[in-house]
């Protein structure tokens, strides 16, 4: 069970947090990394929980252009693959508390999951690149402290 039913950042863990992405300073969406179910804000609903912390993840501008995988996609009729790249981007992680909105923690990341992960479900428009995304593994582990330590 969370530690505080009413979204409020304290005392000992667990702590659910929300992922979210920045796309652009104007545009947020669900993030693509889900959280283990014991930090997952989602799984809390049933105990009437909510998010104690947002997790915002943000691509740093000025990413490579360098191939570094790519992701295949079946064309209608799925006779033909159509090919879309991968590259390097690095992210700007920033944790805050849902309630109050202050920083608890800023980081960077280069992305690191593998193709198949980094490889969304539906192929993007012809020629646009697919950025490689941070791996929720190496994202849990940079956030554990926060996600299960106690708050002050």
């Amino acid at each position: 069970m969370p530690s505080d039913p009413q979204g409020h950042y304290q005392g000992p863990g667990p702590h659910p947090a929300d992922v979210i992405q920045l796309d652009t300073p104007d545009l947020a969406t669900p993030a693509y990394i889900h959280l283990p179910p014991r930090w997952a804000s989602q799984t809390a609903k049933a105990g009437g929980s909510v998010a104690q912390l947002v997790i915002c993840i943000a691509p740093l501008p000025g990413h490579s252009t360098a191939t570094t995988g790519r992701c295949m996609y079946a064309k209608p009729g799925g006779y033909n693959m159509s090919l879309r790249l991968l590259v390097d981007v690095s992210y700007q992680v920033t944790v805050r508390t849902a309630d109050t909105g202050r920083q608890l923690q800023s980081f960077k990341l280069k992305g690191d999951a593998s193709d198949s992960e980094s490889c969304p479900n539906l192929a993007p428009p012809e020629g646009e690149q697919i950025p490689r995304i941070v791996s929720a593994g190496i994202l849990v582990a940079k956030l554990k402290p926060l996600l299960d330590g106690t708050a002050s």
